[in-house]
């Protein structure tokens, strides 16, 4: 088993490498202030309320898919990084263009460029339950609480930010 797909490699360094950067900790104190003292009443507009409620089940899922997602790495992956990273891999893919991880993942992905790479203990590796392990937390954990649950925070975000300034004219 010397001959490791390109695909395995990206969906084995997405779930080992990106969990630091993206541990999101919102600042919940006044929202919980605003829902727990009844205080949301008080504003006028409907879809001032519906926004600060979506904000709340927005920072919530993105806290729920966190938790997963740190289960999923504290069981399954980090005793698999430990029996079989390959850190030569590491030292050559740490010389690609880009400011960090992310921006040098998908310098790798969308090149032509094979860093070659190699598992450790190849005589107990079992190659299906690796790649079926990699792919969920890669694709189904990580991606989807990045690219959804985020995405939606910073909508909601925005568009309540935007109507605050709104009705109460304050100047950015």
């Amino acid at each position: 088993m010397t001959n490791i797909s390109k695909t395995f490699v990206i969906h084995f360094n997405y779930a080992i490498m990106f969990r630091t950067p993206s541990l999101f900790e919102a600042r919940t104190v006044v929202l919980e202030q605003l829902k727990n003292s009844g205080s949301l009443r008080y504003f006028k507009s409907n879809k001032l309320q519906e926004l600060i409620g979506d904000l709340s089940v927005a920072i919530n899922n993105i806290n729920d898919r966190q938790a997963l997602e740190t289960s999923v790495r504290s069981e399954y992956i980090n005793p698999f990084i430990v029996r079989n990273f390959d850190y030569d891999f590491q030292v050559i893919f740490d010389q690609l263009e880009g400011k960090n991880t992310f921006e040098k993942m998908l310098v790798y992905e969308q090149s032509d460029t094979v860093i070659p790479f190699k598992l450790s203990k190849l005589e107990i590796f079992d190659r299906i339950g690796a790649s079926n392990m990699m792919g969920f937390y890669s694709l189904n954990g990580l991606r989807g609480t990045r690219t959804i649950h985020f995405q939606k925070y910073i909508e909601v975000n925005a568009e309540l930010l935007k109507l605050v300034r709104k009705e109460y004219h304050i100047k950015q």
